[in-house]
C-alpha cells in the first residue's frame, strides 16, 4: 500500500475507504497537526529575548514548508497524473513533470 493509495478515493465506493486504519491515520495526522500548531504558537513566549532574527528565521521556515507542500501536491498529485492520462509512461510522465516544474521556475 502506497501513501497515495491511502488518500485516494477514486476507485470503488467511498465507504470502502473508511477502514479503521485510515480513520486512525486521519485522527493521528489531525492530532499531530494540532500539536505542531500549539508548539509553534508557544515559541515566541518560550524565547526569553525578543529576537527579530529568530522570528524572521522561523517565519521563513514555516512559509518554505507551506510552499513546499503546495508544490509537492501540484507536482505529484496532478502534473504526473495528467501526463499519465495523456498516454505517457510513468517514467516519461515524471520526467516531463519535472521539466515543466523547473521550466516554470526558470521563467518566473
Amino acid at each position: 500500500m502506497t501513501l497515495r493509495s491511502l488518500f485516494s478515493a477514486e476507485e470503488g465506493n467511498y465507504q470502502d475507504h473508511l477502514t479503521p486504519d485510515r480513520i486512525g491515520l486521519a485522527f493521528g495526522l489531525c492530532l499531530a497537526s494540532g500539536f505542531a500548531t500549539a508548539v509553534g504558537s508557544m515559541t515566541p513566549f518560550l524565547v526569553k529575548v525578543a529576537n527579530s532574527k529568530f522570528m524572521a528565521f522561523a517565519l521563513g521556515v514555516s512559509s518554505g514548508v507551506m510552499i513546499y507542500v503546495s508544490f509537492v501536491e501540484l507536482f505529484a498529485g496532478e502534473s504526473v497524473d495528467e501526463f499519465e492520462n495523456a498516454g505517457y509512461t510513468d517514467v516519461l510522465a515524471y520526467r516531463y513533470s519535472t521539466l515543466a516544474f523547473f521550466g516554470g521556475l526558470f521563467f518566473m
